[in-house]
């Protein structure tokens, strides 16, 4: 295994192709608080006066509201997307300078159809900011232990959040997961993921077709190792309903788990405050897996299939792990858009961005989701300047994939194309990045107030 594998995606288009080639990396309106109905005791005379007064709204014209507006639109921080350990100092003064206002001016907001309209769109997009950087969330609509207790209701197939306690306890070797797959019979693919780092997916289908599993460990610090830091990320796809009937949109389960060291082995910890945010990854649902093969990239039979050797001690060809990665796509692709279940509403998070370079022919939430302000930067990074897969160019990716793993075969023309399709996606990465906060500027002000 070249342990260097990880970052090579990283690096590629830094290197020298002909001399040259390098990429630049790339809705809580607030309702007034109504008056409590009990008679108050002496003690509480003091707490429904307080309750029975209106907030006061501090905008009082036309003017004020279009200055809010003007101000608030152009804030730095909404052009910063969030993963994972939200920036709570922006969290607090958006809620503080702006939720805050919209609030405590509910009733000034819905008794005058200008402000109404012209604040329409601040409106939507607030409660879905403040939910998508919360620093203590997933950034769905239910907090996350809500969220958790949901998946295990009893509406819910039996079993389907469930890590199977093999792959538990094979942790934290890479090999020991890899073999407890093979002989469960549940495929695999060991590859580098979109968050540059290696993984093994592990797909688990119900044998009743209630679900499939999708088990990710994440190899972050050594690829054949799981740290103790590391998390198991792990997402459901229910594909019938609790009676067995098949649902037409598919719902996604999300969880991660925390890899936890104890004297008797490896533990995984499923916590409330996690707050990596799984729509900022996934606006499509699950995503596809890299494109594109690299020595790192692994893959044998499992039980059931032909050629299974238990040991894994027989190497198969790169060919295999293609093929696996292929059917592992296949499988992704077929699920279709997910059913968000007021989870997430994806129409009102600003506009859709990259219409200049082309995305919004595919991503406009019907083919796949729109890319948006909140979607993963080092996600749209990965694809347009690492893989060279967004705009997709015919034969692009198998370039990148050549020059990963057989440099020596590549001819002059291919590196040629390669280096003319590596500028060509960082001019694309350039613009898009660049009006990506412009966008979403001009939407918030698209009425004016005045």
């Amino acid at each position: 295994m070249n342990m260097a594998t990880t970052t090579l995606f990283q690096s590629i288009m830094a290197k020298a192709l002909l001399g040259t080639l390098s990429i630049l990396s790339c809705s809580v309106y607030g309702a007034i608080s109504e008056s409590r109905q009990s008679i108050p005791t002496s003690g509480q005379t003091h707490q429904v006066v307080l309750n029975n007064i209106k907030p006061q709204c501090p905008l009082k014209t036309h003017p004020e509201w279009q200055a809010f507006l003007q101000e608030h639109a152009h804030h730095d921080h909404w052009a910063k997307s969030c993963e994972q350990d939200c920036d709570q100092i922006n969290y607090r003064y958006v809620k503080a300078n702006i939720e805050r206002i919209l609030t405590d001016c509910a009733f000034e907001i819905h008794s005058d159809p200008t402000i109404a309209r012209c604040t329409d769109h601040l409106r939507q997009f607030i409660p879905n900011w403040l939910r998508l950087n919360n620093p203590d969330s997933y950034g769905f609509q239910d907090g996350n232990r809500e969220y958790h207790l949901d998946q295990d209701g009893p509406d819910k197939p039996p079993g389907m959040m469930s890590v199977p306690p093999e792959i538990t306890l094979a942790l934290p070797e890479r090999a020991a997961v890899e073999r407890v797959a093979r002989e469960q019979g549940w495929k695999y693919l060991t590859h580098v993921s979109a968050i540059r780092a290696t993984r093994t997916f592990i797909f688990i289908p119900d044998a009743s077709g209630r679900f499939d599993r999708w088990i990710l460990i994440n190899y972050e610090h050594d690829p054949d190792r799981v740290g103790t830091s590391s998390e198991v990320a792990f997402i459901a796809v229910q594909k019938q309903d609790i009676t067995g009937q098949p649902l037409a949109a598919f719902p996604l389960r999300f969880r991660n788990y925390h890899v936890i060291q104890e004297a008797s082995g490896y533990t995984l910890s499923l916590e409330d405050h996690f707050s990596g945010k799984c729509f900022a990854c996934h606006p499509s649902g699950v995503r596809r897996l890299v494109d594109i093969v690299t020595p790192a990239t692994v893959a044998q039979p499992v039980r059931g299939e032909p050629g299974f050797d238990p040991s894994g001690a027989v190497a198969t060809s790169p060919g295999f792990a293609r093929q696996r990665l292929n059917e592992f796509n296949a499988i992704l692709s077929g699920y279709g858009m997910p059913d968000w279940q007021g989870q997430v509403t994806p129409e009102a998070l600003g506009p859709a961005l990259g219409s200049s370079q082309g995305c919004t022919a595919c991503h406009n939430n019907e083919r796949r989701g729109a890319l948006s302000i909140f979607t993963s930067v080092p996600h749209i990074e990965h694809k347009i300047l690492d893989e060279l897969s967004m705009p997709p160019q015919p034969g692009l990716t198998r370039l990148v994939e050549k020059y990963l793993m057989n440099y020596g075969d590549m001819s002059v023309q291919d590196l040629a194309a390669l280096n003319a399709g590596a500028q060509l996606h960082g001019q694309v990465s350039r613009e898009f990045f660049a009006a990506r906060l412009p966008t979403l500027v001009n939407w918030l002000l698209q009425e004016a107030c005045e």
